[in-house]
This record gives structure tokens, sequence and C-alpha cells, in this order.
């Protein structure tokens, strides 16, 4: 494996990126960032939800299962986009750490170095991408501790993981029963479309719904053979019924959501159009949006699509005996 050298320069501008992109990292974990850079040319994180199948770059990576001690994964930060709004929020994950905790998920070394080169301006563009996509700046719900983790071999690493920002006001751990988390998360409904200075640029071609986003989650999970701890088990049998409720006490609402989730279910195999915003749109309201597209309709038929199922899948091939969900 070659090593790379910084000079002192070098250091201070990967310093002082972390500082600004990274926060919550301290001054032992940037030498320890910079050092390990410096050895691998590579930058780790670790994923426990949607980073497990959709890296945060487009750039050759390592993956490989670990696990993180001491750390547990809760819906517990307030989230504005995707499946929720500024005026209704809905939940998202974060890491935080509880002492007997175990939390398993996927290491990526993430190659900054090209043809053998690494430049501190790739560098940093690698930090201000991971940021962008975790850290929205209408949405900062998290820091990005350096932590130690062990793969699957034994071997320990340190990498970046999304932790709940405890000292945000958009931070709920504790505030919720798991019934309210249930509801905002059945509920739970984002925009179709995504603004730019307050216009309306292109349709949400992302989670459009709280509830899509944890069958996603606990999907992704499963995908790797990872166990579904029973508070998330319990999470979901929640938000199943109180959608069933909603059948009596609010059918217009579960109609919406329920298109939205079919929108997941057949996205790729969507008309290119129905991401486009037009002047016809524009006149619509949210929901119209998403029910009035003759795309959509186009690929229903195409597909002969149902709406996507909120439990997740019971098998899969490389789960391993035993890890299935408990939906009694």
């Amino acid at each position: 494996m070659s090593e790379f050298k910084f000079s002192n320069a070098d250091r201070q501008q990967i310093s002082d990126a972390l500082i600004e992109y990274m926060g919550g990292t301290d001054e032992s974990d940037i030498n320890d960032i910079i050092d390990q850079i410096e050895k691998t040319g590579s930058v780790l994180t670790f994923g426990f939800g949607s980073l497990i199948k959709v890296p945060f770059s487009d750039r050759p990576a390592t993956t490989y299962d670990a696990t993180l001690h001491g750390w547990e994964t809760r819906f517990n930060m307030k989230w504005k986009r995707y499946g929720g709004t500024k005026e209704n929020p809905s939940l998202m994950m974060g890491a935080e750490k509880e002492e007997d905790g175990t939390l398993p998920g996927l290491v990526s070394e993430q190659k900054i170095s090209k043809d053998g080169k690494l430049s501190v301006d790739d560098i940093i563009e690698c930090f201000k991408k991971w940021d962008a996509r975790e850290n929205p700046p209408e949405n900062p719900i998290y820091n990005f501790p350096l932590v130690e983790v062990v793969a699957n071999n034994g071997q320990k690493v340190k990498a970046f993981v999304c932790a709940s920002n405890t000292e945000s006001d958009l931070y709920m751990g504790g505030k919720l029963t798991l019934q309210e988390q249930a509801i905002i998360i059945a509920e739970g409904i984002g925009k179709p479309y995504i603004e730019e200075n307050g216009k309306r640029i292109g349709l949400q071609p992302h989670q459009l719904t709280a509830a899509a986003y944890l069958h996603e989650f606990i999907d992704a999970r499963l995908s790797r053979g990872y166990k579904v701890e029973p508070e998330l088990q319990n999470l979901l049998n929640a938000v199943n019924n109180h959608r069933e409720l909603m059948k009596q006490t609010n059918p217009e609402l579960l109609k919406e959501l329920q298109v939205r989730e079919e929108m997941l279910s057949i996205r790729n195999h969507l008309d290119p159009r129905v991401f486009e915003v037009t002047e016809e749109k524009m006149n619509l309201t949210d929901g119209e949006i998403t029910l009035k597209n003759k795309f959509v309709e186009e690929a229903r038929l195409k597909m002969k699509a149902a709406p996507v199922r909120l439990e997740p899948e019971q098998e899969r091939p490389n789960q391993q005996p035993g890890m299935q969900l408990n939906n009694e």
C-alpha cells in the first residue's frame, strides 16, 4: 500500500475543511483522519441506513461489514426533506451512544487518490459532498465523529458516522412515545417537487413518504443480513397499525401516501417527464402533482405494480438463518 506525504500547508487546509464540513470532529480525530488519508489515499465512512445501498460518492470504494459497539440507531431527529416538510417535519434516524449498544453497518473506503496522486482539493470536495448529502443547510441534524468499528474479520478501523446532534433544536431523543413516532412516520409526506430559491425546479425522485424511508432502511439492513432490532420492529408494527386506522380516519391522506409509495416501487420504469415541472403542474396542489401525473398512470399499466409494502421482504439470498422479522 503506497503512502502519500502532506506538507504542513496541506494538513492545515484539510484540517480547516474537516472543521467546516465535518462538525463534531475533535483535534485528535483530525490528526488521525489526515494520517489515515495520507497512508491509504481513502476516506472511510460507516453507514447503517441508506449509505448501505447508496454511497455518497461515485468514486471507487471497498466495502465490508462491521460493527460499532456502544452505539445504537434511533429515529430521533426532525427531518424536513423527502418524507417531511418544514411545516410538518418527519423523523430521521441517527446513531446515538448507548453503553450496551451494538450497531451493524457497512464500512466504505472511498478512494480519493487517482493515478497514484492525491489532491487536497479532491479531499476537500469529498468532505463537501458528504456534508451536502447528510447535513443540508435547512436540516443540519448530524455530527460526524470518527469512531472505531470492528470488521467481521476482527480488524479495527476508524470511520466517520452520522451521529445525532443532541445539541440541535431538531433533536427529539426521549421526547416522543413509540405511538407518537409511529403517527409521525405513518403520516409523513414530503413535497413532490424540488425548490431552489423559492422556485420549483423539478420533481422529487427520492423518498416521498416517511414510511417509505423506514421500509427502505429496514430493507437495506436485511440485504446485508443484519439483525433488525426489537425497537425497530415495534416501530414498524405501530406504523402499520396506524395506517390501518387511517382507512377510517383519513382515507384521503392514505390514498396520496400510497400513490407516492407506488411511484417509488416503479420509479425505475417511470418516464423522465414525471420529474419535470410544467406550467400545468405549477398550478396544481402538492397532492395533485402526484395523483394527476399521466406518466405515472402509464408506468402502472406497464408494470401492473401494486403499492409498495411496508413490511420488509422475509427472505434474502444472503440472509442468515433466523434473521427474519416477526410480523405477528
